[in-house]
């Protein structure tokens, strides 16, 4: 067999051969190519351009899906314990329920609620916070079935219909994704032909 092997750790492996607990000999096999990659945290730089990549791959209409002021500070803000797969799903459940425009309502409460140690309601630029965002009026709420609908039909068209992945995004297993499929009509097989369908 004529085989490349990638892989990946998020611990330091050369101390986990020294405690014991991975082999030197495939340490040592594997060690050809060394990439250290900071986490997204340490490559602030990188977020906006990934966050525009994502909403781009889902909402790939005209006109493409923008960012607001408060929502593209508070992306760079985070602290992206998760990284790179955490910033997709942030992106891409956005993308699903924005009007066209991410702001910061959009965005995962855990994002929405994050605050640096010197953060204050509104930036040093007249940004406006989380906190101080309008409240919706009566008319604008979407029932939780309609943005489930949306959201689940977007990640579906964002994998060209791979279930698999699609499930892996969403966080739920196969079943539940099946199920989630059939409750809202969705066909994934027009989803995965038409990625720029608008939901």
């Amino acid at each position: 067999m004529d085989v490349r092997v990638v892989a990946a750790s998020n611990r330091n492996v050369e101390d986990e051969v020294e405690a014991g607990r991975f082999r030197k000999d495939l340490f040592y096999r594997l060690n050809a190519v060394s990439i250290v990659l900071p986490p997204l945290r340490e490559r602030k730089e990188d977020i906006l351009l990934l966050a525009r990549s994502f909403a781009e791959r889902v909402y790939s209409l005209s006109p493409e899906v923008k960012f607001s002021l408060g929502a593209l500070e508070l992306l760079e803000q985070y602290t992206w314990p998760g990284n790179i797969r955490e910033l997709e799903n942030a992106v891409v459940r956005a993308t699903a329920i924005c009007d066209g425009v991410i702001h910061v309502k959009d965005l995962p409460e855990r994002v929405q609620k994050f605050k640096t140690p010197s953060a204050d309601s509104t930036g040093a630029n007249g940004a406006v916070g989380a906190s101080e965002l309008p409240p919706f009026v009566v008319g604008e709420w979407l029932s939780l079935s309609i943005i489930e609908g949306r959201y689940v039909e977007k990640v579906l068209a964002h994998t060209g219909g791979n279930k698999q992945a699609a499930a892996r995004l969403l966080d739920v297993d196969r079943k539940t994704l099946d199920r989630m499929i059939k409750r809202h009509h969705i066909a994934v097989e027009k989803v995965a032909s038409f990625p720029s369908r608008a939901a």
